[in-house]
């Protein structure tokens, strides 16, 4: 995972189930490669997890959520920006899900 940038975004409402989508989209452009329905099981907490193009480690914050919440818009419309909470996480960031770039091999003379 750690090439994998993952947003997290909690709403009021599953609004994506008003729109008879199953939450569950896969990309080839825009920053969002696929997300995913992430409410709980007891139907009381409603979020989108995110999963961007590992391109756009070298945007800001603030870049990237931007052009999330762009392409979200883009497939529900404004109430999309009607979000409680946004999370990122950059995976090469953390210091324990990630190591250098190392072969997991070594040659034998």
């Amino acid at each position: 995972m750690h090439d994998s940038l993952r947003i997290g975004l909690t709403y009021k409402a599953p609004f994506w189930k008003k729109h008879r989508t199953s939450g569950i989209i896969y990309s080839g452009s825009g920053p969002i490669q696929e997300f995913y329905d992430h409410s709980n099981t007891n139907v009381d907490r409603f979020a989108l997890s995110v999963f961007l193009n590992s391109n756009f480690y070298d945007k800001s914050n603030e870049d990237r959520k931007a052009e999330v919440l762009q392409q979200l818009v883009f497939y529900y419309g404004e109430i999309a920006l009607d979000y409680t909470n946004y999370e990122e996480c950059v995976w090469k960031n953390e210091t324990f899900t990630t190591t250098e770039n190392k072969p997991l091999w070594t040659k034998v003379p």
